[in-house]
């Protein structure tokens, strides 16, 4: 329906079919490395070797868009998924290691990752658009401060919706103990 209001194409959109097998694809590659514990296999050199690849692929391939299918090379953006998959995954236990904030807020992600994926897609075509119409500004999507701002709003709509929550699950426990 908000693809219909705001007049963008919907034909990539029918059941997101390809966009869930490709990411059930990744899911399978991260329990595979899970179970078979390859994050105490692969070393911080291993991940610094299979990072500068990786930049120089995804400088060289751009911007994809998995939700329309938009690869400028299919084979570089397999190989990006899965080397960001390690490269973040071991990284993530330095953080869990050494960075206290860090590892708050991305505890706090992971909680709320239901609430920012519902969210964000709604954000990315609404802002945008809103930008657009308004102000004249175009090209919203490579230009990274508009990324950040629009993902800024999304973990503020999501803090309030928690805080709110809480809040009134506090206000009706209280009714009801009296």
């Amino acid at each position: 329906m908000l693809y219909n209001y705001l007049n963008l194409n919907e034909s990539h959109f029918y059941w997101m079919w390809p966009q869930s097998i490709l990411a059930y694809l990744f899911m399978l590659f991260g329990r595979y490395y899970y179970k078979n514990n390859y994050v105490e296999k692969t070393s911080y050199l291993d991940i610094i070797f299979l990072s500068i690849p990786t930049i120089f692929i995804i400088i060289w391939n751009g911007r994809i868009d998995m939700s329309s299918f938009g690869f400028n090379n299919y084979f570089a953006f397999i190989f990006v998924g899965f080397s960001a998959f390690v490269i973040i995954y071991k990284v993530s236990f330095l953080i869990l290691k050494y960075s206290k904030v860090i590892k708050t807020l991305l505890l706090w992600c992971g909680k709320q990752s239901l609430n920012i994926f519902i969210i964000h897609p709604f954000l990315l075509a609404i802002v945008p658009y809103i930008l657009l119409a308004n102000f004249n500004i175009k090209g919203v999507y490579s230009k990274p401060e508009f990324i950040l701002l629009i993902y800024l709003i999304v973990f503020i709509l999501v803090y309030s919706y928690e805080a709110i929550k809480q809040f009134l699950s506090k206000k009706t426990s209280k009714k009801v103990i009296t």
